[in-house]
């Protein structure tokens, strides 16, 4: 009698495992068709991740920056509302620690960029996104284009065309 208890419970804690272990797997599969479902470019969205180079020629990815807020900035050297924006973007990107600002240069070249920001005194990290892929991804339809992005990594607001020294600080405040 004791060897068919001892079978029963040994088959019973068996079944127990197989039976956890397949709803764990469930479970984390469930999550992650969840958080492919959550990614997108609209406002409450995570904000699809990228890597691009720095003007140093580094990489970096908006997934560096999880954790912190984000002005994902998209721009061009030759956007003359783009060049009024930036003396207050990189003032924005200066005077708030909380704030990271990524300025995204959309479809130009690594030197004029380069040459732009040193001539301009610029400080704001400059991604080089040369083949505009990911102002594609983004659905950039023109420049400038900025992307509030939270610390989750959620868009919290889109801004396309100017956004002014106000703007910035009011959604900064009312955002983050």
């Amino acid at each position: 009698m004791k060897q068919f208890n001892s079978k029963k419970l040994v088959i019973g804690l068996i079944t127990l495992i197989l039976v956890s272990v397949g709803l764990i797997f469930i479970m984390q599969r469930s999550m992650a068709e969840d958080e492919k479902q959550e990614i997108g470019v609209e406002v409450n969205k995570i904000a699809p991740d990228f890597t691009l180079m720095n003007l140093e020629g580094e990489e970096v990815s908006l997934s560096d920056y999880r954790g912190k807020n984000v002005l994902l900035h998209f721009w061009l050297t030759t956007c003359p509302i783009c060049e009024e924006e930036k003396p207050y973007l990189d003032e924005f990107h200066n005077k708030n620690e909380d704030v990271v600002v990524l300025a995204v240069s959309v479809a130009e070249p690594k030197a004029r960029v380069k040459e732009y920001m040193k001539s301009g005194g610029y400080q704001i990290p400059t991604l080089l996104d040369e083949a505009a892929e990911i102002a594609i991804k983004y659905n950039v339809g023109g420049v400038p284009a900025n992307f509030f992005i939270d610390q989750e990594g959620r868009i919290k607001h889109i801004e396309n065309g100017k956004a002014t020294k106000e703007q910035l600080n009011k959604l900064k405040q009312g955002l983050f």
